[in-house]
């Protein structure tokens, strides 16, 4: 595994490409070259309304790059 870094917007549409051909976290995150942890955190940020985290159509890395987008705002809102 690499160093720590923050998954691009590049990087979730592959994980939605990869959910949507079935591919599984841990798959996924050996591609990236990230922790599964990663992952799995992604899937749960961007998981659309009514869907569950293990449906491979439930991710949207638009859902995804927005809710991260989010978190970043509201955490140096507090700095």
């Amino acid at each position: 595994m690499s160093e720590k870094r923050r998954l691009t917007y590049d990087d979730r549409l592959n994980i939605e490409a990869q959910r949507k051909a079935g591919r599984s976290a841990r798959y996924i995150a050996r591609e990236l070259g990230c922790h599964p942890s990663t992952v799995y955190r992604e899937l749960a940020r961007g998981v659309k309304p009514d869907y569950y985290i293990s449906s491979r159509d439930g991710y949207s890395a638009d859902l995804g790059q927005t809710n991260y987008e989010n978190h970043i705002a509201r955490s140096k809102k507090r700095a």
